[in-house]
Order: structure tokens, then C-alpha cells, then sequence
């Protein structure tokens, strides 16, 4: 959801991530409008440079490979 220079765009509405934006922005003064550096994560069409910022996911890396491991070693018993 990218909402700098008033974007959000669609008509469709999304009561749990409306009441989490309203939690965020009454509840605890986040600003959600965006800046000029959040379309380095969002715009696909951006060209990526060595200094833009980027979140790389992590967390479900572990679980992904316990997952594989696990799966392998399943075939290799039922072989």
C-alpha cells in the first residue's frame, strides 16, 4: 500500500488494514503517508541503484529450508 502523493487508489475497502492504519496514525502519531524514499521498495518499473534502500525478507528463511530438509529426508525414507 503506497500512499505518498495521495495515492491507495481502488475502490475496495479493507476494514482490518483501515482500523490498523487508524491505530498507527491516532494511537501512535506514525506518519503512513510515505516520503520520497519508499518507492525504492514498492516501484517495480524504478531501476534498483547500489544506494537505494531495500528490505530483504528473512525470517521465513529458516522455516523454509526446516521445511525442504524435512521433505527430503521423507523421500529418501520412503525410498
Amino acid at each position: 500500500l503506497c500512499r505518498w502523493g495521495g495515492g491507495g487508489g481502488g475502490g475496495d475497502v479493507n476494514g482490518v488494514g483501515e482500523e490498523a492504519l487508524r491505530k498507527l496514525v491516532e494511537d501512535r502519531g506514525v506518519d503512513v503517508m510515505g516520503n520520497e524514499y519508499c518507492c525504492q521498495q514498492c516501484d517495480v518499473d524504478r531501476e534498483r541503484l547500489s544506494t537505494d534502500w531495500s528490505y530483504v525478507p528473512r525470517k521465513n528463511r529458516q522455516g523454509l529450508r526446516s521445511t525442504r530438509k524435512r521433505r527430503k529426508e521423507l523421500r529418501e525414507i520412503d525410498e
